[in-house]
């Protein structure tokens, strides 16, 4: 991650229209500009298991799947790509290869449950359709593509696609080796869709195969409502960039954001960082059925123009906090407030957290309440 975030340059054909429309050319002309105060950016930590260093992909594919000749393409590209070296490196990622490209005979089944999908795995490895996981291959990430017909339990009732996510990844074991896997539908029928989502699974396997890297603060921390996700998780909503022609999921970098440099990497040429600071900078107690208010400041790193300010449950939170902002736009150094709701009857220690987004491109920072 580091080459892209510390000297702020850009893969070819990055998409840096969010930081185009947020510069008119006098930007950063204002000698007399001051960026408001700020909070640091958090950091992920790493647990008790190793990462994948040079990550073994595995693309299982179902003859009705539209996309095949493409995603085979994509697993030969992204193991050597630029994108995995900027995504990877200071996690100890490094090249990985594509071992096997699996052509399965039948048309994907109609529904399959998380369960299913293992088992599965375990015969195809049994029967030499695809590398079983051993000594020599022990960072194995079978990517599993699904037709979009069929439909996927992820093993807690949630149907992926219309229930609101494109893909996860999970680990088992098979002879008691380690293996990663991603499920991977193909939700919209748009390539850059699926291939974006693909990034996002590929690094969140290599960075977190079983219980590696992902953000776990205090409880009182601002950003403990998004407790558990991952490098990719924690970048989701920014554009994406291209690399040799493929759309591909930004991840988090801790160096970038250790460096107070936009913490979603590789990072589009010109990009303007800017965000909200709220006070109080802690997550509140709040008795089921009252509300709190949070006070945001906006800060940005040059001057620009007022920015728009919008609020999304985080993905991870107990509950819905109803966020209500006082106004819809923001700049550097100008405030607005936002208002968080604990609903009755929510028992003691549930966490409800919002998102606030400032501007169009992802860029967030959450506040979060706890039921008392």
């Amino acid at each position: 991650m580091r080459t892209w975030a510390l000297v702020l340059v850009a893969l070819a054909g990055c998409n840096a229209d969010h930081g185009a429309a947020l510069t008119d050319g006098s930007v950063g002309s204002d000698l007399s500009f001051a960026p408001a105060a700020r909070l640091p950016f958090p950091q992920l930590t790493l647990h008790t298991t190793q990462v994948f260093s040079a990550p073994q992909l595995v693309t299982i594919t179902y003859s009705d799947f539209a996309f095949r000749d493409q995603v085979e393409k994509l697993g030969d590209f992204i193991v050597t790509s630029q994108w995995l070296a900027a995504v990877g490196n200071e996690y100890g990622v490094g090249p990985g290869v594509h071992l096997k490209k699996a052509q399965l005979p039948d048309a994907g089944p109609p529904t399959i449950t998380d369960a299913a999908i293992v088992t599965l795995l375990g015969q195809l490895a049994g029967a030499g359709t695809i590398p079983a996981p051993s000594a020599q291959n022990d960072q194995l990430v079978y990517l599993v593509y699904f037709p979009t017909a069929t439909k996927i339990d992820d093993g807690t009732g949630t149907i992926l696609c219309p229930d609101g996510y494109d893909g996860y990844h999970a680990s088992s074991q098979l002879n008691g080796v380690t293996f990663a896997y991603a499920v991977l539908p193909d939700c919209s029928g748009v390539l850059d869709d699926l291939t974006s989502t693909v990034a996002h699974e590929v690094i969140e396997s290599a960075t977190d195969p079983d219980d590696a890297w992902y953000l776990d603060v205090a409880a009182g921390d601002l950003w403990s409502g998004l407790n558990l996700e991952e490098v990719g998780d924690l970048c989701q909503d920014e554009d994406n960039v291209t690399e040799a022609g493929w759309a591909l999921q930004r991840s988090w970098s801790n160096a970038s954001a250790m460096a107070g440099l936009p913490p979603c990497v590789p990072i589009p040429e010109g990009e303007v960082l800017l965000d909200v600071t709220p006070s109080p900078a802690m997550a509140l107690k709040v008795k089921a059925g009252m509300s709190t208010t949070f006070t945001l400041t906006g800060w940005s790193t040059v001057p620009v123009p007022d920015w728009s300010l919008s609020s999304a449950v985080t993905d991870s939170a107990d509950f819905d906090p109803m966020a209500t902002i006082s106004g819809d736009t923001i700049n550097n150094g100008t405030t607005s407030t936002v208002t968080l709701s604990v609903p009755a009857g929510t028992a003691r220690g549930k966490v409800g957290s919002a998102q606030i987004f400032s501007g169009p491109a992802g860029k967030f920072w959450p506040v979060t309440v706890i039921a008392n």
